[in-house]
């Protein structure tokens, strides 16, 4: 499943003032996610990763204001899952900078929306 459409069916669910427009929305999504994409899905929409990364609000922010969108989504729930998965494992010298770099080259492939600019539904904790 693509990234864009979790983020897109959070800023829905941000938008809906009805509880039952925003059960259904959450309902039809978890419906389409396949199996193994459930977990990380529903974390993503509770704005958790599931890791500690190491990488604070600040770097996060930095990012989002400096690495340009992409123009179409392409991003799965897999290849950021994967990404999240490798952050903590940088260590040593030189990996807090490993960090914002493979967060950069994520976010690089995100678009406006998968990036939340502008109308954030949630904030991932990093």
């Amino acid at each position: 499943m693509l990234l864009d459409q979790v983020a897109g069916t959070s800023r829905a669910i941000a938008a809906a003032s009805s509880r039952k427009k925003k059960v259904s929305l959450l309902s039809a999504l978890l419906r389409e996610v396949p199996g193994e994409e459930r977990a990380p899905v529903a974390r993503y929409l509770a704005g958790e990763t599931g890791y500690k990364t190491g990488i604070g609000y600040a770097t996060v922010g930095e990012l989002r204001s400096t690495v340009t969108p992409a123009a179409s989504p392409s991003l799965t729930i897999t290849e950021v899952e994967r990404t999240f998965a490798e952050l903590p494992g940088l260590a040593g010298t030189g990996s807090s900078r490993a960090k914002k770099d493979a967060l950069g080259a994520l976010f690089a492939r995100a678009t406006e929306g998968e990036q939340h600019r502008g109308q954030p539904a949630h904030h991932v904790e990093c």
